[in-house]
């Protein structure tokens, strides 16, 4: 399960809404050390325990970085694909409407 996943289709969002829960959660993800990772998890514990425990139920070993395989060849968190695509309709949508 990559993060883009857990982050948007597992609900994270709707429940825990705002930049601060994104920020944490992306710290998150991209651990690479256990001490980053055990100090990112308690900031999101000190900020709300609830948030840690929805993200544990999904579990870290699946979407964090520190848990990826170290024989993996790519230690990217985030879909690439999908944010070039983003990036390239933003643009579009930038155009203005002609009317005919």
């Amino acid at each position: 399960m990559c993060e883009a996943c857990l982050y948007k289709l597992n609900d994270l969002r709707k429940k825990y809404k705002g930049v601060k829960y994104r920020d944490i959660f992306w710290r998150i993800a991209k651990s690479i050390t256990e001490a980053e990772f055990e100090m990112n998890k308690k900031a999101i514990e000190q900020f709300d325990p609830n948030a840690w425990k929805f993200l544990k139920e999904k579990n870290p070993e699946q979407w964090c970085r520190l848990f990826f395989d170290y024989q993996a060849k790519c230690d990217s968190v985030d879909n690439n694909m999908a944010e070039i695509f983003n990036a390239f309709i933003i643009e579009v949508f930038t155009y203005k409407c002609l009317k005919i």
